[in-house]
């Protein structure tokens, strides 16, 4: 649902990619990844979306607006939640794991932002577009209307979530299954 969700921001925002191309559900998957500070499990997605897109891309030797684009919001890497941070933090015996939340999002936002606008610069991406407009539109909203909803997460959670990864390695050349929806 993700994918279909924020499909019509990134056709919008890379237009040389067909709508249904399996490359926007990859990079969608590879930003909720970055988002969640999913490190280990971002990085092979993301490898798998700059391929999808280099099938779009009429040239072996240079990058097309598409990669460029995701590339530079990749590296940016918006993390809303940087639950692997807190782990290591946790980990480490913090008294408290997750002060650095604010600081790692206000860091992420920004270089997000610079990078986007400097590309939507070079690339003359219409950034008045209405589609883009009302998805920012939309997080503005959110944030001023519930602002409650940034706050730490409890070191039982943290716990939690790394216990559940514990162990879990992911492959750069690992093959997703195909009942994967993306």
């Amino acid at each position: 649902w993700l994918a279909k969700a924020l499909g019509p921001l990134f056709l919008r925002l890379m237009p040389e990619v067909p709508p249904g191309h399996p490359a926007i559900g990859l990079i969608t998957l590879n930003f909720a990844a970055n988002g969640l500070g999913l490190d280990n499990a971002a990085t092979p997605i993301g490898l798998k979306a700059m391929k999808a897109l280099q099938e779009l891309n009429p040239s072996d030797t240079i990058a097309s607006n598409a990669q460029i684009l995701f590339l530079v919001l990749n590296a940016s890497s918006l993390t809303l939640l940087p639950v692997t941070i807190f782990m290591y933090r946790a980990q480490q015996g913090a008294p408290d794991p997750t002060l650095v939340f604010l600081p790692i999002l206000l860091a992420t936002s920004c270089s997000t932002i610079v990078g986007f606008l400097a590309v939507a610069f070079m690339q003359r991406l219409r950034v008045w577009d209405p589609v883009v407009l009302a998805y920012l539109a939309f997080l503005e909203e959110e944030m001023k209307r519930r602002p409650e909803r940034i706050r730490e997460i409890p070191a039982d959670m943290l716990k939690r979530a790394a216990r559940l990864t514990e162990g879990v390695a992911v492959g750069d050349d690992e093959v997703l299954p195909d009942d994967v929806t993306m």
